[in-house]
């Protein structure tokens, strides 16, 4: 009995032991952060992360603590906030046991970068540089997310196959991009068509439309005339009070921006650029301006308003048309700095060159509206019709000679009574109709150019829905061009790679 008695007795002892052992729990024998030294920019935040020993501890409790709260503050779930430069030691610590490891943090300066620009417009096999700011000063890495659309070597970047690539630079932790789009090389019977959609510069190449990038912010911008030489386009328009030349997509300022300007007209003759337009002077007369290579020429002294409509060389001598908008002068050309007056006329739009010859393409507001085309300074004949009333006044707008046919582009109709005037081409003097698409009246022939046995017309007219809609004639035959059905689209000018 005494022996039964002694084993419950031990028994309840062991238990009792077991009890304790189990209320004790299971103690931390070790501490340690994820990582002993960070770097944070002022203003940025990081969760540490630490590890316990032993796996199966109990008593995981802790207490955090910087050493340095102005330069860095950590929360109670260890959230570190960078505050100033300067660096603190953050201590974590189990609330039993007294078990602790610490991280050192250094505060740095926050880095700012900033691109020159956000996006880019670039051809094939062309390269553009991009530009870094960084402050303060660092050190900056280059990433492309297509390196088969556009690669980069220090800013350097070089257009690879068609499609849209995200340029990266990076500095510090912080990083800036740019939306890099490349197109397919210009060749041989490529179609461009310039013009403006909404508030947009934009040009359809084959049909298909891409928007003329602008650094920047634009409140409005048109693409007023188009050329090409070997693997480059050149597209001549304005924008924010700028005269803006865009090569291959790219834009550059021909002006400062402080007065208003436009530019034109575009031609390029041995590796020269010439762009045709104006700028208004400090007493707000525009200019008549031609740039060559970039560096500006007044072509008038600015005592009435002029402005430079077309531009055309051939071999030495460049041709300009100069006229006023507001009808009230005679319209000239001016030839290697000579300026010929055009008799019967107030406006002079666009100049072609063929051979010994050339050819004004304008119109005499004098009166009612007459289309005109001069050929060396003398009036041709064009085919007006019997109808000479105001009712039926015509525009001449450009010029093209093919061989020995000339073909001038304009309108005739009523200008001053809604949208009852139509697309007209002359070919030697004798008016063409060009088709009209169903639902769109109110066109106007505002570009011609000829490329083997077609003729190609730009120009716009206005829907059903009263918005204007941009036009190109094949051969006569109307092709309204993708724009969108709500906002107003013009084509200006036409060109073919030959």
């Amino acid at each position: 009995m005494k022996r039964v008695i002694l084993t419950i007795f031990v028994a309840a002892l062991l238990m009792m032991n077991g009890c304790d052992d189990k209320d004790k729990g299971v103690a931390v024998t070790d501490i340690t952060f994820a990582e002993e030294r960070i770097t944070l920019e002022v203003g940025e935040t990081k969760t540490l992360e630490y590890s316990i020993e032993p796996k199966n501890a109990t008593d995981t409790d802790v207490v955090w603590n910087s050493d340095r709260e102005n330069v860095a503050v950590v929360s109670e779930t260890g959230e570190v906030i960078a505050l100033t430069e300067g660096f603190a030691t953050i201590t974590v610590t189990t609330v039993k046991g007294n078990i602790m490891d610490f991280c050192f943090v250094e505060v740095v300066p926050a880095t700012e970068i900033s691109l020159n620009k956000t996006t880019l417009n670039l051809v094939s096999g062309k390269s553009e540089t991009l530009t870094a700011t960084v402050v303060p000063a660092a050190a900056v890495t280059w990433s492309s997310s297509k390196e088969d659309v556009a690669t980069v070597v220090n800013g350097v970047i070089t257009g690879g196959i068609a499609g849209t690539a995200i340029i990266t630079a990076t500095a510090g932790k912080q990083s800036a991009t740019c939306a890099v789009t490349v197109f397919d090389s210009p060749k041989s019977g490529d179609v461009f068509v310039a013009g403006t959609h909404g508030r947009d510069a934009v040009i359809w190449k084959n049909g298909i439309m891409q928007n003329l990038t602008y650094n920047g912010t634009m409140n409005y911008a048109e693409a007023r005339s188009v050329h090409g030489s070997g693997s480059d386009v050149y597209v001549a328009g304005y924008g924010n009070y700028n005269a803006i030349l865009w090569k291959n997509y790219v834009a550059e300022n021909l002006t400062d921006g402080t007065r208003e300007a436009k530019a034109n007209s575009v031609y390029i003759s041995d590796s020269k650029l010439y762009v045709a337009g104006d700028e208004r002077n400090a007493q707000n007369n525009s200019v008549a301006k031609l740039w060559t290579n970039g560096v500006g020429q007044d072509l008038s002294d600015g005592t009435n308003a002029l402005s430079a409509k077309s531009v055309y060389v051939s071999g030495n001598n460049v041709y300009v048309t100069v006229s006023r908008d507001d009808n009230n002068s005679v319209a000239s050309l001016w030839i290697n700095g000579e300026t010929q007056n055009l008799i019967n006329s107030t406006q002079s739009q666009s100049v072609y060159v063929s051979g010994a010859d050339w050819y004004v393409a304008g119109s005499d507001y004098s009166g009612r509206g007459i289309a005109r085309l001069w050929k060396n300074g003398i009036l041709q004949n064009l085919d007006l019709g019997t109808d000479v009333t105001y009712t039926n006044a015509s525009h001449a707008n450009a010029v093209h000679v093919s061989g020995e046919d000339v073909y001038v582009a304009g309108r005739q109709g009523n200008f001053n009574f809604g949208t009852n005037y139509f697309a007209k081409l002359w070919i030697n003097g004798e008016v063409q109709n060009l088709t009209e698409s169903t639902g769109v009246t109110g066109t106007n022939a505002m570009s011609v150019y000829v490329s083997g046995s077609n003729v190609y017309v730009a120009g716009y007219g206005r829907n059903a829905q009263d918005v204007q809609v941009p036009i190109l004639w094949v051969n006569g035959v109307a092709q309204i061009l993708p724009s969108e059905t709500t906002e107003n689209a013009r084509a200006y000018s036409v060109f073919v790679i030959e």
